[in-house]
């Protein structure tokens, strides 16, 4: 669907060319310690039966199957000696006689179940059982969990501490993973200057480089290379040609609007950067700029062109960036607990802060305010030809994740007499 707005693409129908421009990044192989975070690109697979042979699941005794389904009763069983984990020692149980064994030990040929050392009165050599046991209790049967060739974890899953667990116990030293995009950020614009420097007439202190750099390491990427250019077509020229050769993605902010100094686009246009979409009809964000290179020496580069006002170049980031780079999640349903308005002609992403059951926009929603992301978890998603929503109207909410976990803490409102 185009956006009603001349020249617009709706935000449907840009998310839908990101997707279909995906980066290609290929493959590759890394150890344990450094798996962490990353994006499985092939299943774990199970190298052997897990577990690989019966074994015991507490400290116990092991007793022979046929005396278990006949019932333990008050007779005494002999015991024959003891397997801890570890063991290779093979014994054999016949009925009368029982092996005590440890946590994790193989189970003796010939047992069924394991009954706990609590339940166990020992006399020597002889012991009776205070508690009746089942076939199977206590016991971790061979390939219980997976069989040798089974699937442990499935490709696209984000390495945790729980997945390198899993690697590590099916005997793997490495995995295969996505390889990571070089990403790098590009900021033009004559009025900025660096936080902590004195500002000229005229000035305003520079955040787009640091607040898409914290966004884009909450992914658990590396740093992106950061550099600065003045707004002339030489200097963006130049600039833009050596990033576009040694990155996957490039980020530029500001420079890609309509003015006489927005010069971004004719560059990338001249450096071989096809143009996928440019302009979208949603507030803030709606100058974006989405293109496209592919070289044979540099393989495949895309570009975003993100506004330069700081809000609209964090909440383009959200919509646009990170679906190239990490699964998204899907808006909720959530009630208003004020009212709000808006402009007909655009989608609008309200900053917002919601809980369980309800929503409250953030005071602030101009995309120069840099305060009016603090301490939002989600935008509030209303569509193009809504101009009021009243109090206790139901809306769409798109969860706020910069990426870690948890997510920020929800907060819990109370409906407004």
């Amino acid at each position: 669907m185009v956006s009603d707005q001349a020249g617009l693409r709706s935000y449907e129908e840009a998310l839908e060319l990101v997707s279909e421009n995906r980066l290609r990044l290929g493959e590759e192989v890394l150890p344990l310690d450094l798996l962490m975070g990353r994006t499985l690109s092939r299943a774990i697979l199970a190298r052997h039966n897990q577990p690989r042979f019966d074994s015991s699941a507490v400290d116990g005794y092991a007793f022979c199957e046929a005396d278990i389904r006949s019932g333990l009763g008050d007779s005494s069983y002999k015991v024959l000696g003891e397997i801890a984990a570890g063991s290779a020692d093979q014994m054999v149980v016949e009925p009368g006689h029982s092996v005590r064994v440890f946590t994790g030990a193989p189970l003796p040929i010939g047992t069924g179940a394991v009954v706990m050392q609590e339940y166990v009165q020992r006399d020597g050599e002889l012991i009776w059982c205070a508690e009746s046991v089942i076939l199977g209790e206590n016991v971790r049967r061979e390939a219980e969990e997976a069989r040798a060739g089974d699937s442990l974890v499935p490709a696209r899953t984000i390495v945790t501490p729980a997945v390198i667990g899993v690697i590590s116990a099916a005997g793997h030293i490495e995995a295969e993973v996505f390889r990571q995009p070089q990403i790098a950020i590009l900021v033009t614009g004559n009025e900025l200057a660096k936080p902590g420097s004195a500002l000229e007439t005229g000035q305003i202190f520079e955040s787009n480089s640091f607040a898409l750099s914290a966004a884009i390491r909450a992914l658990g990427l590396p740093p992106p290379e950061v550099r600065f250019c003045r707004d002339t077509s030489d200097s963006l020229r130049e600039v833009i040609s050596e990033l576009l050769s040694s990155c996957d993605i490039l980020l530029t902010t500001g420079g890609v609007s309509v003015g006489d100094y927005d010069l971004v686009r004719p560059v990338l246009a001249e450096l071989g950067v096809e143009e996928v979409f440019w302009g979208v009809a949603i507030k803030p964000g709606k100058p974006v700029f989405f293109g496209k290179r592919v070289t044979a020496v540099a393989g495949e580069t895309v570009v975003y062109g993100l506004p330069g006002n700081p809000v609209s170049a964090l909440v383009a980031f959200m919509l646009f960036v990170k679906p190239m780079i990490a699964e998204t999640t899907s808006v909720v349903k959530r009630f208003l607990v004020t009212s709000i308005k808006k402009k007909r002609g655009r989608m609008e992403f309200v900053p917002a802060t919601f809980d369980d059951d309800d929503v409250q926009p953030m005071t602030a929603r101009a995309s120069h305010k840099t305060t009016s992301l603090v301490g939002a978890n989600g935008l509030i998603v209303l569509n193009e030809e809504v101009e009021e929503m009243e109090l206790g109207a139901e809306v769409d909410v798109l969860p706020l994740t910069w990426g870690w976990e948890p997510t920020p803490q929800l907060l819990r409102f109370k409906w407004k007499e």
